[in-house]
């Protein structure tokens, strides 16, 4: 059962920082999360789909997202810069 009042978490002040909600939207029926839109960091996309999948009443989340820039595999370089 969604509790009463229920506003998704990416719509507090803590993950503001993170997400934009117009950026996506969110239906809620019997504990089935769905979440459709597009969002601009593939890892957004993850965090924002298993932050879902932790909550006690979540039964599961159907994700329709896609994301504007792959971040997973992006070389960090290593070292420090020579002079």
């Amino acid at each position: 059962m969604v509790p009463r009042g229920y506003r998704h978490p990416a719509e507090s002040h803590s993950l503001r920082a993170l997400f934009n909600p117009g950026e996506f939207e969110v239906s809620v029926h019997e504990g089935v999360v769905e979440i459709s839109g597009v969002m601009e960091l593939r890892s957004h996309e993850e965090i924002l789909v298993d932050f879902d999948r932790g909550l006690e009443w979540v039964v599961d989340v159907r994700p329709a997202l896609s994301y504007r820039l792959g971040d997973r595999n992006i070389a960090v370089p290593t070292g420090w810069p020579t002079y």
